[in-house]
């Protein structure tokens, strides 16, 4: 593979923050947005598409946290399109749910055991390794992170939705969801 180094000029405005989404029941293909509604368009199959333009918005927003916890109970009592997904868990490069954000979904919801594996990635997406410093949780979901690829090393064990990884901030290498 080449690749190329690009050096911004001084005067060159930052590129813009952007959220991006991985369906894992879909051969795991990254999809970036310019905007977190965007992403979570993407993310739901276009079922939610009024979503807060941030993350830190959409935080805030009881209804909107309310619609995205109940995309896997809408799924199952309606017919969706082949492409619709549902939220699993964001992960947040801040701690507090702060800063970037990126979305994980799958065809379903996780089952309600912690004892299986419902979804995991053995490495973090490209920009993500060592980065996640909290998570927001969906559809049943608990998510383990793991210190190292391939689910080896320090693990946060499994949990819903926190505001810190504690010890494990900027560590996770690879997650699974249960």
């Amino acid at each position: 593979m080449l690749g190329a180094l690009l050096v911004a000029s001084p005067a060159q405005a930052a590129a813009p923050a952007k959220t991006c989404v991985i369906n894992l029941s879909a051969g795991n293909t990254m999809t970036c947005h310019t905007t977190f509604t965007k992403a979570v368009a993407a993310a739901t199959g276009g079922y939610i598409t009024d979503a807060p333009d941030t993350a830190g918005k959409a935080l805030t927003d009881r209804s909107f946290q309310g619609r995205l916890n109940e995309t896997e109970k809408v799924k199952s009592h309606q017919a969706t399109t082949a492409q619709a997904a549902t939220v699993l868990s964001i992960d947040y490069d801040g701690t507090g749910t702060g800063g970037t954000s990126f979305i994980w979904s799958g065809d379903n919801g996780c089952t309600a055991t912690s004892t299986d594996v419902d979804y995991f990635v053995n490495s973090m997406p490209s920009g993500w390794n060592d980065r996640v410093s909290s998570n927001l949780t969906y559809a049943n979901c608990w998510v383990n992170y793991w210190e190292h690829n391939n689910h080896t090393g320090s693990s946060t064990g499994y949990a819903g939705s926190r505001n810190n990884l504690g010890v494990m901030n900027n560590q996770a290498s690879s997650e699974r969801w249960s």
